[in-house]
């Protein structure tokens, strides 16, 4: 180990197999009222009528395209691999893919641009089971004029308890 090389390895928390420590993010409750665009809004009625009267999650089976077609071009869902070790596309709508600049249809989030804080939070909703909303998400990659998104991340799970997707409504240019 070079010279100060073990007191920098101290300050930053890595240990003797010079591995980073995990990263620990708090993330606030879901606040349903925080969603206020009107695309995700809908999305979120529309997902919060589809879990039981016990609170269980949705099916993916429970989602019929067509009752949401008019959502569908801002809407993603991501199979749930390995107990969130990665997400895979089945889905990315023309919207997002048009403004975004990107299609991940069959991709994982690895396969996207600064993914790093997205994956944490679909780790933290597999792990939870709650939904996350986050606005004024920077977007310097976008192709666009407009640099930021909203994001509404729903879980669905075949059992009604273990996230196996994720629905993700997706807005770009919002205030």
């Amino acid at each position: 180990m070079l010279p100060g090389a073990r007191i920098i390895s101290d300050l930053l928390g890595l240990h003797s197999a010079d591995v980073a420590p995990a990263l620990q993010v708090s993330y606030p409750p879901f606040d349903p009222q925080a969603v206020r665009e009107p695309l995700l809004k809908e999305l979120l009625s529309f997902w919060l009528a589809r879990r039981d009267n016990r609170g269980a999650l949705p099916a993916r089976a429970d989602i019929r395209p067509a009752a949401i077609k008019n959502l569908l071009p801002c809407i993603a869902i991501a199979d749930v691999i390995d107990a969130g070790r990665d997400f895979q596309f089945r889905l990315f709508g023309t919207r997002i893919v048009d403004d975004a600049g990107i299609d991940l249809t069959g991709k994982s989030w690895d396969d996207a641009p600064e993914a790093e804080d997205v994956i944490a939070r679909s780790r933290h909703l597999v792990k939870t089971g709650e939904p996350y909303f986050v606005s004024e998400i920077k977007a310097l990659w976008s192709p666009r004029s407009y640099k930021s998104y909203q994001s509404l991340a729903l879980p669905l799970a075949k059992d009604g308890k273990n996230v196996d997707m994720i629905l993700y409504g997706v807005v770009f240019g919002c205030a």
